[in-house]
């Protein structure tokens, strides 16, 4: 496709996108050059124009993310994928990770969770993938859980899950939260939002590893009391890789000066 052609489809489908009667004025040479990720857009919109995309383009050359968005609007479609047994193809994201095109479609579809095991789409789940999931369909926390999912989280998986939260689905603040209290670093978002809340969890408190207690520090350096209090700086000094980090990134000249 020579770039005139290409720039002239694009065009052509952004007005299609406004006003689905224009359907009838588009060139040849345009509506044949749209690919899969446009007639996705165009149909999850404008079902009724399903004649013309299989005027123009092929079922089977649909791809993932294509797929993800049609049937992010459109749920109906599946009976196509499964006619080609393709689910599959929602296994290959093309842009951030491999899970993108499930954590898209389950965000806004979750009834497809079969189709999901079907093709062990799970396995293919980036963090940033299941933060997506989560916030938008809190209904699969169980499941990652069950996969080791939080155990994995790092203080910015937490960061960015509850971020997305506050965005998009802030009533589902509490739940996390009592989720987050399950795993030491969900623990250490919580306290680096408010270190008020130390005593509720004092019980766990004693089990931090030196990157833990490390990640607390950098995270809010009002933790340092607490962190002395309960052992935290004998395990970081005592850590060289822990030890390093907190000096790279800690923004405190007392903790810095305390680990020199």
């Amino acid at each position: 496709m020579n770039d005139d052609i290409y720039e002239k489809s694009k065009c052509w489908m952004e007005i299609l996108l406004d006003d689905p009667e224009k359907i009838k004025d588009i060139p040849y040479d345009a509506i044949s050059s749209f690919c899969a990720d446009g007639w996705g857009r165009i149909l999850a919109k404008y079902p009724q124009l399903l004649p013309y995309f299989e005027r123009y383009y092929s079922w089977y050359d649909m791809w993932g993310s294509a797929w993800a968005v049609l049937l992010s609007g459109q749920p109906q479609f599946a009976d196509k994928l499964d006619e080609l047994n393709h689910w599959h193809k929602l296994n290959e994201g093309e842009f951030y990770s491999e899970g993108e095109c499930w954590a898209m479609l389950l965000a806004n579809q979750p009834q497809f969770e079969n189709k999901c095991d079907l093709v062990n789409g799970w396995e293919k789940f980036a963090f940033f993938d299941w933060i997506r999931l989560l916030y938008e369909q809190p209904r699969f926390t169980e499941r990652a859980r069950k996969m080791g999912v939080f155990e994995k989280f790092t203080h910015f998986c937490w960061f960015m899950l509850f971020d997305s939260l506050t965005y998009c689905n802030e009533k589902y603040v509490p739940f996390f939260e009592n989720v987050a209290k399950d795993y030491a670093y969900g623990i250490i978002y919580l306290l680096a939002e408010d270190p008020g809340r130390v005593g509720e969890f004092k019980n766990e408190l004693p089990n931090f590893t030196a990157a833990e207690w490390a990640e607390a520090i950098v995270q809010n350096p009002s933790l340092l009391d607490c962190c002395i209090g309960y052992g935290g700086i004998g395990k970081i000094r005592a850590n060289a890789e822990a030890r390093d980090y907190v000096i790279r990134h800690s923004k405190s000249k007392e903790i810095k000066a305390l680990l020199a």
